[in-house]
């Protein structure tokens, strides 16, 4: 069963993955594979070392194409689903149970999003939902080695994403009860913290690294690595994200299918169906999970659904498997085929309400990028037809071509950046592209006092482009003028 799952999932999500370059953090992922960088440049807390090193593979074995690190989301995608296949089988001992919540979930809209471009959300749930077998196996068998394995690759996740720090605690509390029952000895956890150090690894040669670089102290470096320049985004309470608006309809899009309402169920019913200890620990992880997401207050804030959507996943198996020990087999029937219509009318609805958006709504940001259909990009979670970043950064670096100057913000730099690095020696190479910020600075080294006549020099004629006009530094919008250029990729900088 895992093997046909992953099999599955893994053809169905590479086949739907964007074909090139990205947008915004997934264009960034692809430059830092690219390039090998595993710490230049970003916190500690955004440095995903093990998943950089492992898209740095990838790309090196695969020449460079991007779309390779694209499906890497659907593989570990894939890996999730299958992984929580098998645990629903050992929580309900029904295999249908299991194949109908992994569909109803592969099919929810952030899970296929998150899966069709380079992000690390996936591979993050795949050792989450590996993590969570583990802790389940362990209960019902006490063997050592499930949880010997769990604490390694629960340090492994952390190196991928701090999500994974998450149900620590969690699992801290579960372990220390399962050795006072005599279960573990006080000497295995020696063991486990080696092997969660060598899970870790990564991270910790990252912090070391940073650590003499910067010459941070040690609570200084826990603090980078945890939470780094977000610190009051991690610990809000009560803030609103800008976007909270489109963050409640894009989430609002992964809860189309029954399995929250079947996750009610399980909560309920879990404590009957397993054990006190496991019951607790699977309603506390969720619990934390939940907690997190809703109240963290960022942009893109709707991308952190992930384990929420899978913790609600494995306590809806724990539902569906409870009204299945209640129902007949008729009832049971209506119940599987219900779950299978439910998954397969999810994509219907994406297609459908993006195409409603964009007849009725219209612009539905404030900021519209090149060649990007907003409604279309958000709504619809399959990326294969999305070429929007390729397209614009192909038109834009030839306008800017063939020595112009591009300002352009995190959103729209990587493409810009991926496209000239892969094109090797062509008309791209003497186009060079800037952030705002690093613009000003590359020009008079941030004095306010001599931005103009250090950008005029700098530029020495060149021509100056911005993507967008928030791109255009503040010290210059009182001596400049923009117009757009004719094909619309970028919009040149004018000198009054």
């Amino acid at each position: 069963m895992w093997l046909t799952i992953f099999l599955a999932a893994a053809c169905f999500y590479t086949l739907t993955a964007q074909q090139g370059v990205s947008w915004q953090d997934s264009g960034e992922y692809q430059w830092r594979c690219l390039r090998g960088d595993f710490v230049q440049g970003v916190p500690l807390c955004r440095s995903h070392p093990s998943y950089i090193a492992m898209g740095w593979g990838i790309l090196k074995l695969t020449g460079g194409n991007a779309w390779a690190l694209n499906a890497f989301s659907g593989v570990a995608a894939a890996i999730a689903l299958a992984n929580l296949s098998a645990l629903g089988a050992l929580l309900t001992a029904r295999r249908w149970v299991s194949l109908v919540v992994v569909l109803a979930l592969g099919m929810s809209h952030a899970f296929w999003w998150l899966a069709s471009v380079a992000e690390i959300y996936s591979l993050s749930v795949a050792l989450l939902t590996a993590n969570l077998y583990l802790l389940v196996k362990f209960d019902q068998t006490t063997r050592k080695r499930f949880f010997f394995l769990l604490v390694f690759l629960n340090g492994l996740g952390v190196s991928v994403h701090n999500f994974a720090l998450l149900p620590i605690p969690v699992y801290v509390v579960y372990f220390a009860f399962a050795t006072y029952g005599g279960k573990l000895r006080w000497g295995d956890w020696l063991w486990a913290a080696g092997l969660w150090l060598v899970g870790a690894s990564p991270l910790i040669a990252a912090c070391v690294f940073q650590g003499v670089t910067n010459q941070l102290s040690i609570t200084e470096l826990i603090r980078e690595a945890t939470v780094g320049p977000y610190s009051s985004s991690v610990t809000n309470l009560i803030g609103q994200s800008k976007h909270f608006r489109a963050n409640v309809i894009l989430s609002a899009m992964s809860g189309l299918n029954p399995l929250w309402v079947l996750a009610i169920i399980g909560v309920v019913r879990v404590w009957a169906r397993q054990g006190r200890a496991i019951a607790s620990s699977l309603v506390a992880i969720t619990v934390i999970q939940v907690v997190f997401f809703v109240r963290y207050p960022v942009p893109d804030q709707f991308t952190f659904i992930l384990p929420t959507l899978v913790m609600i996943a494995v306590l809806g198996c724990v539902g569906l498997g409870a009204l299945a020990d209640w129902a007949t087999p008729k009832w049971r029937a209506v119940l599987a085929c219900a779950m299978l219509l439910s998954a397969v009318a999810q994509p219907i609805v994406y297609a459908a309400g993006s195409r409603y958006v964009q007849q009725n709504v219209g612009q539905i940001r404030k900021r519209e990028l090149p060649f990007r259909n907003e409604a279309d990009y958000w709504l619809t979670p399959w990326k294969h037809n999305k070429d929007s970043a390729a397209r614009f950064a192909s038109a834009a670096l030839q306008t800017a071509a063939p020595n112009g100057v591009i300002i352009a913000d995190g959103t729209a730099i990587y493409p810009l950046l991926l496209t000239q690095r892969l094109s090797g020696d062509g008309d791209f190479r003497g186009v060079t592209v800037y952030e705002p910020g690093d613009f000003v600075k590359a020009a008079c080294g941030g004095d306010p006092d001599k931005v103009v006549a250090a950008c005029v020099e700098m530029l020495d004629g060149r021509a100056l482009f911005v993507v967008v006009p928030e791109n255009l530094p503040k010290q210059l919008t009182d001596v400049t003028e923009l117009k757009k250029t004719p094909d619309g990729s970028l919009y040149r900088v004018i000198w009054r």
